[in-house]
């Protein structure tokens, strides 16, 4: 968890797939809410936007995704406190107010194993797009084909079907790549959150550990 005083980075997703980091620092917290400076001075975000940031935990580079609330120009010095010539040039920042969506995770590798899907022939249901070819899956993440265009870092919801059941919940979009023709294939990792039991890192789990001993009895001879 960040708090007052802590600088960290704000990654704003973008159509390009580019991951740029922003540095910011915490202003205010209070009631799950913080409100923070980023240095740059007209960030292209607005209320309701997803966003990702980083941080430091134990030493550990961590992500964690949030959702802006407010944003505005940082305040302009008043002439009282402008210091004749070195203070009139510092950089005006932007504040936001954000909240932090689901638990922090690793920034620094993939951690889990995941499994091909393409021979099981799965499919999910991304932001209301019915049909999207399932590609690979861990119990933190998956990968999908789409042809429909979503932002980079967005927060998303999916259905994964598997057999007679769905599983529905909320991803972030943590890499795009276009193909010809119009299709995108989406790298995707679940929202966690310890206070809600979710559906979709339930399917995760089901659906990776079913293939990799699915894919194991046909590498044994024994299916």
């Amino acid at each position: 968890m960040i708090r007052a005083g802590d600088r960290f980075y704000v990654q704003i997703p973008n159509q390009t797939g580019k991951r740029v980091l922003h540095p910011a620092t915490v202003v205010e917290y209070e009631d799950s809410k913080y409100t923070a400076e980023v240095e740059v001075s007209s960030p292209p975000l607005e209320a309701g936007n997803d966003i990702i940031i980083f941080f430091e935990l134990k030493k550990e580079f961590m992500q964690q995704s949030g959702r802006i609330d407010m944003i505005k120009p940082s305040d302009e010095p008043t002439d009282d406190s402008v210091d004749n010539s070195s203070q009139t040039n510092r950089f005006q920042g932007t504040t936001i107010g954000f909240q932090l969506v689901g638990e922090p995770v690793s920034a620094e590798n993939r951690q889990c194993y995941r499994v091909s899907t393409v021979m099981v022939d799965l499919t999910a249901t991304l932001e209301g797009e019915a049909n999207c070819h399932l590609l690979d899956i861990s119990s933190s993440g998956f990968s999908l084909l789409s042809t429909r265009e979503h932002a980079y870092g967005s927060l998303v919801e999916v259905t994964l079907e598997y057999g007679q059941n769905k599983y529905s919940g909320q991803a972030r979009i943590q890499n795009i790549i276009e193909h010809p023709r119009g299709v995108f294939r989406y790298g995707l990792y679940g929202i966690e959150d310890k206070k809600v039991d979710s559906e979709l890192t339930k399917g995760r789990q089901v659906i990776s550990m079913d293939i990799q001993r699915l894919q194991l009895r046909r590498r044994t001879g024994s299916d």
